[in-house]
């Protein structure tokens, strides 16, 4: 538990230092309204992210996972994220929606970017990592990594994908919606520009989820470590047992 605190508040930790840095460069090019807020709410992000690695630091204990779980995760995440994609298609079916008129206006590249991000990224993504995790017992002879540390990154991964599909989607509907309807590009600008930050915010989610994916493979083993010899002596059903 100690272990996901720790990366819980380095991810809040970054990411409340770096959204200020960010706003301040956003604000230099375009008028932001909303800009304030995320401002304001940096700082306590930061405060709490610092005071959960303070917590978190004195990790003492670990459990872990063997990569086969992990590879089963990330196929059922692909095949879920397939069943995702058809369904996110599925309204350019409904007339009333509009979406092939739409889709045609400028701001509708952000749909296309959303539903193209999600295959890469959620499907494509997803697929690579279970091939990863799947193959690198044979390839490196690792297979035991830190269950807490693969839960978090598979767990922000996929968050990270939605949120930016969702953000990037909706801007760039109902961007493509005030354009059809004769409004002003700096409106329609105006408008998008809500899901900007959002966007922005799952988009460094999905950096941290594949840095902290890195960083797991590259602290995998071939064995539990020595501290824990009471693991080590575990069966192999216990062992699933403790991944489970």
């Amino acid at each position: 538990m100690r272990k996901s605190i720790l990366i819980m508040g380095l991810y809040l930790l970054l990411f409340g230092l770096i959204l200020p840095l960010l706003l301040n460069q956003l604000a230099a090019v375009t008028f932001r309204g909303d800009i304030p807020p995320w401002r304001t709410a940096s700082y306590p992000i930061a405060v709490v992210g610092l005071l959960l690695v303070i917590i978190g630091l004195p990790v003492r204990t670990s459990s872990y996972i063997d990569a086969s779980y992990i590879a089963k995760a990330y196929l059922y995440a692909t095949l879920i994220n397939m069943i995702a994609a058809v369904v996110f298609i599925t309204p350019v079916l409904v007339p009333s929606l509009e979406f092939p008129i739409l889709i045609t206006r400028w701001p509708g590249i952000y749909m296309v970017t959303a539903y193209f991000s999600f295959i890469v990224v959620g499907i494509l993504g997803s697929l690579g990592w279970f091939v990863i995790y799947s193959n690198f017992k044979r390839l490196f002879n690792r297979y035991i990594f830190d269950k807490e540390s693969c839960i978090l990154q598979f767990a922000l991964y996929q968050i990270g994908i939605y949120g930016l599909a969702f953000f990037m989607f909706w801007g760039g509907y109902t961007g493509s919606a005030l354009s059809y309807e004769g409004a002003q590009d700096a409106m329609v600008g105006i408008v998008m520009e809500s899901t900007v930050i959002p966007s922005a915010l799952f988009i460094y989610t999905l950096m941290f989820s594949i840095v902290l994916g890195v960083g797991n493979l590259i602290s995998g083993t071939r064995e539990l470590p020595k501290q824990n010899e009471s693991l080590k002596v575990q069966t192999k059903v216990d062992l699933k047992e403790t991944i489970l």
